[in-house]
């Protein structure tokens, strides 16, 4: 006679879900376990999605706005597109745009004073930190560009570009939870 099978719970498979991704109980707070550093999480629908930017480093010195380690604190790292694919933690990933199209759907749930802060890294200098995030997407548009996701805080505005992958901009790291 074989031996019944246990079935788990909704909840019981959500919460093996949320510790795989190394994401506290109550399903708010990620621990890199790379460098200890916590990271604030929201569940959107089957996707558990960073709130704030990714802020390990790779050992890339201009990594921080105006090159300022308290910056980086602040607002994360920047990552060129190539280090922004392999920057997120075991069981994370670099979002891609269906799933940044699914993450602004609901634009009233959307932390603009959050999102649309830091700039990004250009070749000579720095751009819009104050009022514009601009955050990494996992496709590829040719050999030297990369998609992106740039958000306007003041405007509550959110453009799809295209950017040189030398650029720094900012990651989000996404999980599936299903």
């Amino acid at each position: 006679m074989e031996a019944p099978q246990a079935t788990m719970s909704e909840e019981e498979i959500f919460q093996a879900a949320l510790q795989s991704k190394n994401i506290s109980a109550d399903g708010k707070t990620l621990t890199d376990k790379r460098d200890g550093k916590k990271y604030s999480v929201e569940i959107r629908g089957d996707k558990a999605w960073m709130k704030n930017n990714l802020a390990f480093s790779l050992s890339t010195p201009r990594q921080c706005l105006m090159e300022e380690e308290s910056n980086c604190k602040k607002y994360g790292r920047f990552y060129s597109h190539t280090e922004a694919k392999m920057a997120c933690p075991a069981g994370w990933h670099l979002p891609n745009d269906g799933e940044w199209r699914d993450y602004q759907k609901d634009q009233s749930k959307l932390d603009w004073n959050n999102l649309g802060k830091g700039g990004c890294k250009n070749w000579d200098g720095y751009c819009e930190s104050s009022s514009t995030g601009h955050y990494w997407s996992e496709s590829s548009v040719q050999k030297n560009t990369g998609r992106s996701w740039e958000f306007r805080s003041v405007a509550h505005s959110i453009n799809r570009t295209d950017e040189s992958a030398s650029k720094g901009l900012y990651v989000r790291c996404v999980a599936d939870l299903r």
